[in-house]
């Protein structure tokens, strides 16, 4: 029992080690990394929160010809992506002294590089062209924005890891850890001074509480059922007002509450519709906390930021355009192998080729319930295809979350494999230890 306690402390002093070496790794990166034009504008647009505090609620008021205005006028920046981390970063450069607001004339000029695609801009965070260009508060507001942002991916990764522990043993957790900071895709975004890692935060915390409400939920009493449905409810609300995507979680939600009441045993259809009600509503009202002028105009406030997101994404797919659905597939399954042919290269492959259909075959088997079947399969193709619909463009930083999805299934069905493999190897001893008895 003591030498177990010892084993075990040892193991978390060694996973602590890892994830601070992981940590300060990528640390570097937050100086040296050229600096990317949606950072800048991230950066610029943290202003929200500085006119929040100062009560400035005639900012958050929208124009009507919102989607015919520039790209830099006040009414598309407050509308171009939801504020939760613009509020982030707006606080962080405010308790850090930075101040990126006052200038307006460099302001105009930074988002101006951005429409020129960086033209004539020098990237390099470290540069004294670059702070002359830019300003020298960028620069500084870049460095501490993207360590916050390394910080979210780092907590991430450690709440991943440990989750995958607890439900599907040492084997996944650290092979899927492997995997992940060994991709260059995941790791060139880690340390990003935009909404991407926040997001993901978010996104994955969400998605682990979706699973012990509906995939552990036969274990649940009434007061551990309220606190997911709360937990999750806030999360999806923050991951909502990190990146509009988050509206993702929204769709997997309601599917998930469907298939739990097809397949429950007892018929309890206004309980459910009590809660998704619940959840819908805090969803809701926290958003509207989150983002103030989507209630003006009531209802036409909502309409004008979603219109606003779709004339977005249509200007995505005309100047970047659009992969179909064969060559996104094969985009990502580019992206997770790795541009570098070597011994990883093909344990990544052999794990894909083995351990994803196993998985498909394993989940598809009569032992596995029609409920769990379902709920597995609509998880991963219908986030598929609802990530499919902003991801096309093929940006790198859109590619993390599928990469990671594909890490985790071709990883879990490759453990499913070996723990299948020892189980018959361990019935088959049993049966020849009964035969030589006899």
């Amino acid at each position: 029992m003591v030498r177990k306690k010892i084993n075990n402390y040892f193991l978390h002093f060694f996973e602590s080690v890892i994830f601070l070496f992981i940590f300060l790794n990528l640390l570097n990166s937050v100086r040296s990394k050229p600096v990317e034009l949606d950072e800048i504008a991230w950066l610029h647009d943290t202003n929200i929160y500085k006119e929040r505090i100062d009560n400035n609620w005639s900012y958050f008021n929208y124009n009507k010809l919102v989607l015919q205005k520039s790209w830099r006028s006040h009414d598309f920046r407050l509308f171009d992506q939801p504020h939760l981390v613009k509020y982030i970063y707006g606080f962080a450069f405010m308790q850090t002294g930075i101040d990126n607001w006052s200038d307006k004339a460099q302001e105009y000029k930074n988002y101006s590089y951005f429409l020129s695609d960086g033209k004539n801009l020098n990237t390099d965070i470290n540069s004294k062209e670059f702070s002359d260009q830019a300003g020298s508060s960028v620069a500084q507001a870049i460095v501490v924005a993207r360590t916050i942002s390394l910080t979210f991916f780092l907590s991430s990764l450690i709440i991943l890891f440990y989750f995958l522990k607890k439900e599907f043993g040492n084997l996944s957790a650290s092979l899927s850890l492997i995997f992940i900071y060994s991709n260059q895709t995941i790791i060139n975004g880690s340390s990003l001074a935009t909404a991407d890692n926040i997001f993901q935060f978010f996104v994955i915390l969400s998605l682990i509480c979706f699973y012990y409400l509906f995939w552990e939920n036969i274990s649940l009493n009434n007061k551990s059922r309220f606190f997911l449905i709360f937990s999750s409810a806030l999360l999806t609300s923050f991951a909502v007002g990190s990146k509009i995507n988050g509206l993702i979680l929204v769709y997997l939600f309601i599917i998930f509450k469907i298939i739990d009441l097809i397949f429950s045993k007892k018929i309890k259809i206004l309980k459910s519709l009590y809660e998704l009600t619940f959840w819908l509503l805090l969803i809701f009202i926290n958003y509207l906390y989150l983002q103030p002028e989507l209630g003006s105009g009531y209802i036409s406030g909502f309409y004008r930021f979603i219109s606003q997101r779709f004339e977005q994404q249509s200007r995505f797919y005309n100047v970047f355009g659009s992969l179909d659905i064969l060559n996104y597939a094969i985009l990502i399954i580019k992206k997770y192998l790795g541009d570098n042919f070597n011994i990883l290269y093909l344990i990544k492959l052999m794990v894909l080729i083995i351990g994803l259909p196993y998985y498909f075959y394993k989940k598809s088997m009569k032992s596995t319930s029609n409920r769990e079947k379902s709920l597995d399969f609509s998880s991963i193709f219908i986030s598929s295809i609802l990530i499919f619909t902003y991801a096309s463009v093929g940006f790198d930083r859109y590619l993390v979350i599928p990469i990671i999805i594909l890490i985790i299934v071709s990883v879990r069905g490759l453990t499913l494999i070996i723990f299948d493999k020892k189980t018959s190897l361990a019935s088959l001893k049993k049966q020849q230890s009964i035969k030589n008895v006899g």
